[in-house]
């Protein structure tokens, strides 16, 4: 089913169900950006799905939550952030080794899941709905962000066919986007009103709002719950649920009594 085997995802997973549907997303969460420790190296194991990924983090995420926030923002200064794939370090994985050492932060991962942005370009009425690249090797490719993916990139041909859903005007267009994304922009993007919406997606809590990010003593906040966000919860979890009759994602199980 869509979703299964994805990232994971820890924090707030606290949902409202009506009968078997999951009618809400959990409560958003806040993020501590870490410029210390480093998730994953390019050349190592971060696209893995090993504990070796995850027992190092758990010092960095329970002093995250010691400062009052939710999970960690991991953040990479390797040399193929730029897109580059062909530049690798041949550092494995780790969680013990300074990175504030460079000049621009990219973002990887939020605790065990995948990120998503939603950046708001007002002159075309665009929603470019953003996630990492899978390229450096250093982001766990997970089922639940690969669907978001696919699901966004079919929202964005409803438009060409000129579909849309109720609530949107005629006019609303959106791009699924897999792109390198640094703190630069997320700041400036903030700043501008740009940036309208963030959240985590993995197996465990599918999509989870993102309201704050905090990066060098700065608290940046992000609004939501916003409608993409929801539409992603509302159209993978009406698929995992049976909601969606015949999706080629769904294998129908018979269970003689």
């Amino acid at each position: 089913g869509a979703g299964a085997g994805a990232g994971g995802g820890g924090g707030n997973n606290t949902t409202t169900t009506t009968g078997t549907t999951v009618t809400q997303t959990p409560p958003p969460i806040r993020l501590w950006c870490e410029c210390h420790y480093v998730r994953a190296y390019e050349g190592g194991t971060g696209n893995c799905k090993i504990g070796g990924n995850y027992a190092p983090t758990m010092k960095p995420a329970k002093e995250a939550m010691q400062r009052g926030y939710s999970q960690v923002l991991w953040l990479s200064k390797n040399k193929g952030a730029g897109g580059d794939s062909s530049s690798s370090s041949s550092s494995s994985s780790s969680s013990g080794t300074n990175i504030n050492n460079g000049s621009e932060f990219h973002v990887t991962e939020v605790g065990a899941m995948n990120i998503f942005f939603v950046f708001y370009h007002r002159e075309t009425n665009i929603y470019e709905i953003v996630t990492p690249p899978l390229n450096r090797g250093d982001i766990l490719p997970g089922v639940t962000r690969q669907s978001i993916v696919e699901l966004a990139h079919g929202w964005g041909q409803e438009q060409e066919r000129g579909q849309k859903r109720d609530q949107e005007s005629d006019d609303v267009r959106y791009e699924m986007v897999e792109r390198n994304v640094t703190m630069t922009e997320i700041q400036q993007a903030v700043h501008d009103g740009t940036l309208v919406e963030a959240f985590g997606a993995g197996t465990a809590a599918v999509v989870t709002p993102i309201e704050c990010i905090h990066y060098n003593g700065v608290d940046y906040n992000i609004p939501a719950t916003g409608h993409v966000t929801q539409r992603a919860w509302d159209e993978l979890t009406e698929i995992q649920y049976g909601k969606v009759v015949d999706h080629p994602w769904s294998v129908s199980v018979c269970v003689d009594a």
